[in-house]
């Protein structure tokens, strides 16, 4: 696959949440929420053909990679025949439609996935406004990481939803649970609850789950 060639669309691709409307209102738009507050200069990796070099960003409402070719904005499609992307030292892997970014380790992978969500809140109730995502009174269309909105009074806000995952043996699972580990590597439980008792580590925190990955390397690379 080269990157710039007719395979690649345009994102256009329309989802249309239609409620009912009792006025009409003129729209307001999100724009994409992109991990980079730039494009940068990124280097696409294919199976078996030569590298593809764009300026590149990721949209992590629509989780997808973008590049650049002269003013348009692209996405990047097959997928399948991507081995991974580099965009300022961060390597950043597909898995299914989406990509993980590797934040630690080789036999077994910590990824983080880049990802937002958004909300609104509903019209004034009582002594304050309450979340109505499926709100009535709000007109929602979605294209390409935009959302629009009938209702300029609905306000609207844009969260992290990052979470982080671990990866061996084709399989990607929630890095927070010791089980998951174990479920990718079952014939070395015990030695992974070994790791996990002795160091005393909190899945639940981030400094501590990217040890536990880079322990467990350690362990398996001495096998």
């Amino acid at each position: 696959m080269k990157l710039i060639t007719p395979k690649i669309q345009i994102i256009t691709l329309f989802i249309f949440v239609t409620y009912l409307l009792n006025a009409q209102y003129s729209e307001i738009i999100i724009k994409p929420e992109y991990l980079l507050k730039e494009f940068k200069t990124g280097n696409v990796y294919l199976q078996n053909q030569p590298i593809q070099t764009a300026p590149m960003n990721y949209n992590t409402l629509t989780q997808e990679m973008l590049f650049k070719r002269d003013s348009t904005i692209l996405k990047l499609t097959n997928l399948y025949e991507v081995d991974s992307v580099v965009i300022e030292n961060r390597v950043f892997i597909p898995h299914g439609a989406i990509f993980y970014e590797i934040i630690a380790g080789t036999q077994l992978k910590l990824l983080l996935q880049n990802k937002a969500r958004w909300d609104t809140e509903g019209a004034v109730s009582g002594y304050g406004r309450s979340k109505l995502a499926s709100s009535k009174d709000v007109n929602i269309i979605s294209t390409g990481g935009q959302v629009k909105l009938l209702n300029p009074d609905v306000p609207i806000e844009v969260f992290d939803n990052s979470v982080y995952m671990i990866f061996a043996n084709n399989m990607l699972l929630p890095a927070s649970t010791i089980k998951n580990y174990i479920t990718l590597f079952p014939e070395h439980e015990k030695e992974i609850k070994a790791i996990a008792k002795k160091n005393k580590l909190n899945l639940k925190n981030k400094n501590d789950r990217q040890k536990f990955v880079l322990l467990i390397n350690k362990f398996l690379n001495e096998l």
